[in-house]
């Protein structure tokens, strides 16, 4: 209903319904569960009898992982249930005995809230995908992540895209026959010409290009980032209420900077938009390197 009814009155007034509705379901739950046990999604059972860097399938056997989530310290202990931490093992049923491939465990991250617990599930790196990495010592590489394999030990941090727009100087082969290819994104109605946006590096892997441009296809966003520059191009978000790139004034030490200006007319946002609260949508900042 909250879907049909966004396209009639638009985002903002169910956004409204649905804090309001939160916020009263919030207090309630405050009141009824007050002293009640952490609430969790599964039984994990002999978890918590076993060792901390045992990998557990459904059934609570050992296994031997095809790679290794590192068990982690629960955040709030106070709430914190016996399945917080290990990774279990999520089996295919059809498949039972080939190697796990997704694993999954438990937070309870609010000391006000036991019943407040989120499900988190943690998947191999996608060998297709289009991979921006972070290593130690601070570079980054963009690339199909076949090609980062072998360094894959040095990397801090990836993020996955659909396949690269431009890798080692060449738009992926299905934009230079299909300019309306859907991989890469679409609107709610199916459409291919909307707002994108996308990240890419040069030939020196020393300057770093982001784009974001209006009407335009994955293939026409791939050109646009290899004409600029870019020899390896992974697509960010797409249609109109998400890509963003704005530029945040200086503001004195006890305050939160604000937005000074967007990169392009015709964005929406607030002032205190990605520091005034937390985002539901990822995002990430430049700041100015000290020297």
């Amino acid at each position: 209903m909250a879907d049909g009814a966004r396209t009639v009155v638009g985002p903002a007034p169910i956004a409204w319904a649905e804090d309001l509705a939160y916020g009263v379901e919030d207090r309630i739950k405050r009141v009824v569960y007050r002293d009640a046990p952490p609430r969790t999604f599964w039984e994990p059972s002999a978890v918590a009898d076993q060792p901390p860097a045992q990998l557990l399938i459904a059934s609570n056997a050992p296994v031997t992982p095809t790679f290794a989530p590192e068990p982690f310290a629960p955040p709030v202990p106070s709430v914190a249930a016996a399945g917080d931490g290990p990774w279990i093992a999520i089996t295919d049923p059809h498949a039972p005995a080939d190697p796990p491939a997704t694993y999954k465990t438990v937070v309870h991250p609010d000391a006000r809230r036991s019943y407040a617990a989120v499900a988190v599930t943690f998947l191999p790196p996608r060998s297709s995908s289009c991979t921006v990495a972070l290593y130690r010592g601070g570079s980054m590489r963009i690339r199909t992540f076949t090609a980062l394999r072998d360094g894959a030990a040095q990397m801090t941090a990836y993020w996955q895209t659909p396949p690269c727009l431009v890798e080692e100087d060449r738009i992926d082969d299905t934009l230079l026959t299909a300019d309306d290819a859907t991989g890469w994104g679409v609107s709610v109605g199916g459409g291919t010409v909307i707002r994108r946006s996308a990240i890419g590096l040069d030939h020196g892997g020393n300057t770093l290009l982001y784009a974001i441009g209006e009407s335009v296809t994955a293939g026409t966003l791939a050109r646009a980032m290899k004409a600029a520059g870019a020899e390896n191009a992974a697509q960010l978000d797409v249609n109109q209420a998400y890509p963003h790139f704005v530029l945040y004034a200086a503001a004195p030490a006890h305050e939160a900077p604000r937005i000074a200006s967007a990169l392009i007319p015709d964005l929406v946002y607030s002032r205190s938009e990605y520091v005034g609260k937390p985002e539901w949508r990822d995002f990430f900042y430049v700041t100015r390197k000290a020297h």
